[in-house]
């Protein structure tokens, strides 16, 4: 196994891929928000049929 295996270089590799990772953190972030609106989405839907049904 070679050294790089054992401990990447991460600040190399971001130098290298600069593009690359600009890409995946707006990518990581679309989903992150699309995430978070399904779980607001949720939790409203079933707090507001959970209200509904008790009233």
């Amino acid at each position: 196994m070679s050294v790089w295996h054992m401990q990447p270089d991460i600040a190399a590799s971001r130098r290298q891929h600069k593009q690359l990772y600009q890409v995946q953190g707006r990518y990581l972030r679309y989903v992150g928000l699309v995430a978070l609106a399904c779980l607001l989405y949720y939790v409203w839907f079933f707090c507001s049929s959970a209200s509904a049904a008790s009233s």
